[in-house]
């Protein structure tokens, strides 16, 4: 009997580590928490194709591949969580801030932080995270100098412009 559990864990652990879990999902968030936007993406994509979007996780998923996006193609996750939160109003300001952050650690991604930031603000008015989250953009912005960046937060009204 102890032999057959210690087959099984082994077994397990070769499955982990050679192909994931086996679950998208969670191979996904694995991917992202590892720095792999990538694969992360990859996962994401699979776990969104087998569940329908009235399904318990579905924003959740579709929120991680939008961070994992961030990383890959900063303009197309800002458009795609702009999408997906004018289809969903169970998004959270909490979601709005991941993104935000991811962008915002991802190279190319202010500009696109500073847009979604600004989206997630004019939903969430009141919201005192959504408030830090704008602070943390701007300040990262200005320390940074990233023209486009300056340029959008000027323009929506952050930096005192039009």
């Amino acid at each position: 009997m102890r032999s057959s559990t210690v087959l099984a864990l082994a077994l397990s652990l070769t499955l982990v580590a050679c192909g994931g879990s086996g679950d998208p999902k969670e191979d996904g968030y694995t991917a992202l928490n590892s720095g792999d936007h990538a694969a992360a993406l990859a996962s994401f994509d699979k776990a969104l194709a087998a569940i329908d979007s009235s399904a318990e996780d579905y924003v959740e998923v579709a929120v991680a591949r939008c961070r994992a996006l961030a990383h890959v193609e900063p303009e197309r996750s800002l458009s795609e969580f702009t999408t997906l939160s004018e289809k969903n109003e169970t998004l959270e300001a909490s979601d709005f801030r991941e993104v935000v952050t991811e962008l915002l650690s991802a190279e190319g991604g202010a500009e696109s932080a500073v847009w979604l930031m600004d989206v997630g603000c004019k939903r969430f008015p009141d919201s005192e995270k959504m408030k830090a989250t704008r602070d943390k953009v701007i300040a990262a912005v200005k320390k940074r100098g990233d023209k486009g960046a300056t340029d959008a937060l000027d323009g929506l009204g952050y930096l005192g412009g039009d």
